[in-house]
């Protein structure tokens, strides 16, 4: 029987000395939130781990934000005939260090944010406006004057395709 209290005494006490040694003291314990930046907390470029951006995200980014990307053609397989007349002639400012202004022709409408993630060449954006957010997979020409958007699932927008092209000064009409 003294036994057994011992052996129970040993577990017991080896046990509580292990949770002590092991657990984290106050400061040591980081919640979720700071472990792990969700999307919707990540503004401009997601960079790749350690913070590197490849020569060909430097020469997205650079496109991105110069200037004024007006719709020039839309296309939505659901609202094909809507859709064309309520986006063309929408334009996006991109800024560097990740915020937009958006609008329609020489109107400024809402502003926003926007988030590149160059490993899956997706552009989102979130704006005051919700008619202007979108997710996108991002194509763009070598020249940076001509940009194509095809939506996503997380906005709803898989059937939507949007030619963009930019331009240095807002406008009343496309050339």
């Amino acid at each position: 029987m003294k036994t057994s209290y011992f052996l129970l005494l040993c577990i017991s006490l080896s046990l509580w000395t292990s949770c002590n040694t092991n657990s984290p003291t106050d400061n040591e314990i980081k919640t979720p939130r700071e472990q792990k930046k969700t999307d919707e907390e990540v503004i401009g470029v997601v960079p790749y781990e350690g913070g590197i951006i490849s020569e060909q995200t430097q020469n997205f980014l650079e496109g991105l934000t110069t200037g004024y990307w007006y719709i020039a053609g839309y296309v939505s397989i659901k609202e094909p005939e809507k859709a064309v007349k309520e986006n063309t002639g929408r334009w996006f400012q991109f800024t560097a260090d990740g915020h937009l202004k958006a609008g329609k022709w020489k109107d400024e409408i809402t502003k926003g944010t926007w988030t590149y993630h160059p490993s899956i060449a997706v552009l989102t954006i979130r704006t005051e406006d919700p008619s202007f957010q979108g997710e996108y997979k991002i194509k763009m020409t070598k020249d940076k004057a001509i940009m194509i958007w095809i939506g996503t699932e997380r906005f709803n927008q898989t059937d939507v395709q949007a030619k963009l092209e930019t331009y240095l000064q807002l406008m009343d009409t496309l050339p």
